[in-house]
């Protein structure tokens, strides 16, 4: 998606319910799965919101990724073993 089409997609969502990460969720997904390695993004805009937040079985420090969770438009996933989960 470019720079474009993302402000368009705001603007006519700004009046919209802000859609959060959940955090909470996404650890006991991870647990339940005992992943190794999981990631976190938007919906249709992964490239540009997405990151690395679990790797060899650790968190990853904030300052060490780069991860844009919240939205009006965009429903925030999580990302195991190529598999993504509204979260």
């Amino acid at each position: 998606m470019d720079t474009m089409q993302a402000f368009l997609r705001g603007e006519a969502s700004k009046d919209n319910e802000l859609m959060v990460f959940d955090w909470e969720r996404a650890a006991k997904i991870i647990k339940d799965f005992g992943a190794q390695h999981a990631e976190a993004g938007l919906a249709n805009d992964w490239e540009y919101t997405g990151g690395i937040i679990f790797h060899n079985g650790k968190p990853v420090k904030k300052e060490d990724t780069y991860t844009y969770l919240a939205s009006t438009w965009a429903t925030p996933q999580l990302k195991i073993k190529n598999e993504l989960i509204e979260c």
